[in-house]
């Protein structure tokens, strides 16, 4: 039972020391020998604190060990593994210090006593291990590098609150052993049950999270698919209308030749303002020399003017323009939609400017009329009734933008929301651009 115990303890102590780990360190790609190194670090650890000499005290052996398993384990620095062991090691003294002095008091006896009280060492031991390892997770979820690895507001109080609860219903069982002389078996079980239903806790909490995580990807990844489906589909419209109409090109010439030829020329300039009437709706109305760029804003033109919002739009030679495809017609589609839909809500004058330039860095600013928006953390909240299936537009563009390398900002004042973004140029191979063009020559 007293091995167990141990092994336990041993183990739960290495748990803590991983959570401190991953959130200084770079994880090795996983091997087999990770799986040895820490069985045989954990039997190192549990042989030296049973049989090991005073010679090399066990408080030493103990950080040296995580040294070892963090050169084995981790990438990094050398001071970041110092960090990482040192902060594990006096986290677990100082809550092991700290449970056995709380419970002195509690049962108003010394602490020597209580190491001498069975069931009462080892209930104190479960509480600071698992109390332990429940600080280190939470360090390692507030304080990872890594977006994806941080913590939610909602689930910190989950995993707050529920350790809480358990400590309170612990302490009121001890409470009813002050007087004994050491506590019971089921005291013992209850401790063991809680720290279970902790760790448990814990873990079930990361689960939600990664499912919650994977459910967004894919409403992103389908929100990407729909958007390029939409442009791929705007393109082909565009493509076929020019084709008709470059087709039909010498008719009209045909036509004009033989009103002016009879001297028609009221029937001849009738004849000419209705072509360019329908050379405006019917070709298009942006030319940067980027034809996935020009699809998306002459669909979001069209669809301006069909809700009466003025737009306005700026561009330049985009033909050397090296962003993939993919990302900026989520990004262009995504702000556009909402700046139209913004319009659409707005009772003033509705109008957009619109800006794309290409110089040393690709400059793009959208601005637009609009009701009133919160912007929070530099992020607008979403105006939409039903938060939980809109957003994912906004996210998209973000994620797209922090991919490219891009400083970007959200602003609103006088009745018009703006975002401005400067993108860096010059970082992907223009295969898509080039790709594209084809299919237009």
């Amino acid at each position: 039972m007293a091995e167990i115990i141990s092994v336990l303890w041993i183990l739960m102590e290495m748990t803590c020391f991983y959570f401190f780990c991953e959130s200084y360190l770079q994880r090795r790609p996983f091997k087999t020998y990770h799986l040895m190194l820490l069985l045989i670090s954990t039997g190192s650890i549990y042989i030296y604190s049973k049989y090991g000499t005073n010679y090399f005290p066990s408080m030493l052996f103990t950080p040296l060990v995580y040294l070892i398993v963090s050169f084995g384990m981790y990438k990094g620095l050398l001071q970041r593994r110092i960090m990482a062991v040192t902060i594990s090691v006096v986290t677990i003294a100082i809550v092991d210090a700290s449970v056995m002095y709380l419970l002195s008091i509690l049962f108003e006896i010394s602490i020597d006593s209580i190491t001498q009280r069975k069931y009462t060492y080892i209930s104190a031991g479960l509480v600071s291990k698992s109390t332990s390892v429940l600080i280190s997770w939470l360090f390692y979820r507030l304080f990872s590098k890594t977006t994806e690895r941080q913590l939610h507001i909602r689930w910190l109080i989950m995993a707050l609150f529920f350790p809480a609860i358990s400590y309170m219903l612990i302490g009121v069982i001890y409470m009813n052993y002050r007087n004994e002389s050491d506590l019971s078996g089921k005291a013992l079980g209850v401790t063991l049950a809680v720290a279970i239903a902790n760790i448990g806790t814990m873990y079930l909490i990361t689960q939600i999270e990664r499912s919650e995580r994977r459910a967004q990807r894919a409403a992103l990844l389908d929100q990407q698919m729909n958007i390029q489906t939409q442009s791929i589909l705007s393109l082909e419209k565009s493509y076929c209308l020019q084709r008709s109409f470059s087709h039909d090109f010498q008719h009209h010439l045909n036509v004009i030749s033989t009103l002016l030829e009879k001297e028609q020329y009221t029937l001849a300039s009738q004849y000419i303002h209705k072509l360019q009437e329908q050379h405006t709706t019917r070709l298009f109305v942006v030319n940067s020399h980027h034809p996935i760029v020009d699809a998306v804003l002459n669909q979001k033109y069209q669809e301006a003017q069909g809700a009466e919002i003025d737009m306005q739009v700026r561009v330049n030679d985009l033909s050397n323009l090296c962003i993939p495809t993919e990302r900026i017609v989520v990004v262009l589609s995504n702000l556009l939609d909402n700046a139209i839909e913004a319009c659409k809500q707005y009772s003033g004058i509705r109008s957009i400017n619109f800006t794309l330039i290409q110089e040393n860095k690709l400059f793009l600013s959208i601005g637009n009329t609009s009701n009133p928006v919160n912007i929070i953390n530099g992020k607008p909240l979403t105006t939409k009734k039903d938060k939980r299936i809109h957003g994912y537009g906004l996210l998209n563009v973000e994620k797209i933008l922090k991919e490219l390398n891009a400083e970007y900002v959200f602003n609103y004042q006088d009745n018009w929301f703006s975002f401005v973004a400067e993108i860096p140029d010059g970082q992907f191979v223009c295969e898509d651009t080039l790709r594209a063009s084809s299919l237009l020559s």
